[in-house]
């Protein structure tokens, strides 16, 4: 933990995803919201040179999951089956 004030602003959450910063501004931490997993650090800290957040922002991205796609393929087949019946 660094121990200094803080100068820096809060940053911006990313699109689909929150952001929260400690008490004493000095640590953000970021999250997704379900459904999307985070690209990158999920902690940045406030740099006391230049005031600004070390590292890059991180990003939310749609989470690709093996259950979507399974879910998606029985629903093809469903599709598929009951053309086939008629």
């Amino acid at each position: 933990m660094n121990n200094f004030a803080a100068e820096c602003i809060a940053p911006d959450a990313p699109t689909n995803g929150s952001v929260s910063v400690s008490a004493d501004g000095n640590q953000a931490t970021y999250s997704c919201n379900l459904g999307y997993v985070l690209k990158g650090n999920a902690e940045r800290w406030c740099s006391t040179e230049g005031y600004s957040w070390n590292g890059t922002a991180p990003t939310c991205s749609r989470e690709k999951t093996l259950a979507a796609t399974n879910c998606y393929m029985k629903v093809l087949l469903l599709t598929v089956s009951l053309r086939q019946i008629r």
